[in-house]
């Protein structure tokens, strides 16, 4: 999937944030994707730029960030509720609780809190299905 403009405008202000000029924010970008071109680049890839820029900037660090294993978790969670047909429920649900789009986005202790809640509202459905007698 290719880089979104929300991404390119980061990557851009994160540049001029570390004081970085063009020439040597391309050189960057080629160190961590091997792309010459932030336009070129994949969704993925700007994620990649994105963390190094902010670990440049000493912002966050990618050890902070949820795990593969909590994403996988949500993901499942969010499909056993129901929301696989419609992704924007689950990127609803975290843009009002934790002010992000996407699992991946998501620091380590706020996946923590997300997939307790999604548990949460797993236990809530089965348990309102079980008292009208339909399975879940």
């Amino acid at each position: 999937m290719k880089i979104s403009y929300d991404q390119i405008k980061k990557i851009f202000a994160l540049a001029r944030e570390a004081g970085l000029d063009n020439e040597v924010l391309h050189e960057l970008v080629t160190a961590v994707t091997g792309s010459e071109s932030i336009k070129a680049l994949t969704k993925r890839q700007g994620i990649r730029v994105i963390d190094r820029l902010n670990q440049i900037l000493g912002h966050t660090t990618t050890a902070d960030r949820a795990t593969g294993k909590q994403v996988w978790q949500i993901n499942k969670l969010a499909e056993e509720l129901g929301w696989k047909d419609n992704p924007r429920r689950l990127r609803g649900f975290l843009e009002n609780r934790q002010g992000v789009s996407h699992p991946r986005y998501l620091k380590f202790s706020q996946a923590s809190d997300v997939i307790e809640a999604l548990k949460a509202m797993k236990k809530r459905m089965q348990r309102e299905a079980a008292g009208s007698g339909k399975t879940p």
